[in-house]
C-alpha cells in the first residue's frame, strides 16, 4: 500500500460527500468520520512498515487501536445521536449536565411564578369578595336608611 493509493481511495470515496461539508447531514457527516478513521488506520499502517518497531513515531497496537475506537465512536454515536436530518451547520454539541441544570431551573421558576400567580389570584379573589360583601352591606344599610327617612318624612 503507497501513499498514492490512500490518497486517491480517501479522494474517491470523499466525492460521494457534498461539497459543502456544512449542509451535510448527521448521517452523512457520521459516514464520513468513519472514513476518515479508516484512512487514518491505514496511513498509519503504511507509515509504519517504514518505520523500525523502536522509533518514537511508530505507532503500537494499542495507539492503533484507540485511534480505531475513537473514529468507531463518533461514527457510530455521535452524530446519529442528534436525531434529525438537520445539517450539520444546524447542530450544536450540548453539555447534557448543563443543560439538565439549566431545564431545572427553569422549571423550578416557572413553578415559582404559578404558585405567587395563584396566591395573588386567591388573595384577590378573597379581597374582591370582601369587597362585594361590604358594599351589598353598606347599600343594605343605605336601603333601611332610606326607608326610615321616608317612614320619618311620610308619617
Amino acid at each position: 500500500m503507497t501513499l498514492e493509493f490512500i490518497s486517491s481511495q480517501l479522494k474517491e470515496e470523499s466525492q460521494r460527500f457534498d461539497s459543502e461539508t456544512l449542509s451535510m447531514g448527521p448521517y452523512d457527516t457520521a459516514n464520513f468520520l468513519l472514513l476518515c478513521g479508516e484512512m487514518l488506520l491505514k496511513y498509519v499502517e503504511y507509515s509504519n512498515k517504514q518505520l523500525e518497531p523502536d522509533s518514537q513515531a511508530f505507532l503500537s497496537k494499542s495507539d492503533i487501536s484507540k485511534i480505531d475506537g475513537l473514529f468507531r465512536e463518533l461514527g457510530n454515536n455521535f452524530f446519529p445521536m442528534a436525531h434529525t436530518d438537520e445539517p450539520l451547520r444546524n447542530l450544536r454539541i450540548v453539555n447534557t449536565q448543563q443543560f439538565e441544570n439549566l431545564n431545572d431551573r427553569i422549571e423550578n421558576v416557572i413553578m415559582h411564578f404559578t404558585q405567587t400567580s395563584e396566591d395573588i389570584l386567591r388573595t384577590t379573589i378573597n379581597i374582591n369578595e370582601r369587597n362585594i360583601a361590604v358594599s351589598l352591606e353598606m347599600l343594605n344599610d343605605l336601603q333601611n336608611l332610606r326607608e326610615q327617612i321616608r317612614d320619618v318624612l311620610n308619617p
